[in-house]
């Protein structure tokens, strides 16, 4: 069984998913409907960023106090 895990592989684990996130709101629709279909995924995906990035922000806080 694996060890606890420490608080900068969690930092490098929700910044890698903020990157995906940014990466894939790169794409362009080719149509109307890829255009809704890309609206309603980025929607979710900045909602994921922006939970990943408050534990990422908590995490690095948590460091600055130990």
């Amino acid at each position: 069984m694996k060890g606890a895990v420490t608080k900068q592989e969690l930092i490098n684990f929700y910044t890698d998913i903020m990157n995906k996130y940014k990466q894939k709101s790169a794409r362009t629709p080719q149509d109307e409907e890829e255009a809704v279909m890309f609206a309603h995924e980025a929607a979710v995906d900045q909602t994921i960023e922006e939970m990943a990035r408050g534990v990422v922000e908590n995490l690095k806080k948590m460091e600055e106090s130990e």
